[in-house]
């Protein structure tokens, strides 16, 4: 199955999402095409405390500083700043490696770990469409005796 991925133009599934997520970036490791990636965020005030020259690039630069500030919702429930501190990329070879660098990360930093889908086989056809649960089909419901449309392609009696 791994090669058969859209008739084996694309590789594996986990592979063209690489290519297309990460495209021209490499591995923190080595110069292979990177699989996965850690994004570490760091509290807003964490970072004024331990880089004064953020605050001032804060100042200067507000707009362009501030697409880097991300909300998360902490325990309590309330929404604390985050700013995107640092990406690092890694291949199938040394996930493991990131893996262990992002554990080390400081306490008070959150490290969101991005890997592209799993290489398991890809459902295809119309039949795969109703298993599906993720479908392309959009399910218009119609009064009895009408046909509803599932997608451009397919049209069904509706029976109830």
């Amino acid at each position: 199955m791994a090669r058969e991925f859209m008739d084996g133009r694309r590789g594996t599934p986990k592979e063209y999402a690489a290519s297309v997520l990460y495209k021209g970036k490499r591995c923190a490791v080595c110069p292979n095409r990177p699989i996965m990636e850690a994004v570490t965020f760091m509290p807003l005030d964490e970072l004024f405390k331990r880089d004064p020259q953020a605050a001032a690039l804060s100042q200067r630069d507000p707009s362009g500083f501030m697409k880097t500030v991300v909300k998360f919702r902490m325990t309590d429930g309330s929404e604390a700043p985050f700013v995107k501190y640092a990406t690092a990329y890694s291949c199938s070879q040394h996930k493991k490696e990131l893996a262990q660098a992002a554990a080390k990360a400081p306490s008070f930093c959150v490290v969101e770990m991005r890997e592209g889908p799993a290489d398991v086989p890809i459902m295809q056809g119309w039949t795969a469409e109703l298993a599906n649960v993720d479908s392309v089909a959009t399910r218009v419901t119609a009064p009895a005796g009408q046909v509803r449309v599932n997608d451009r392609r397919h049209a069904s009696e509706n029976r109830g």
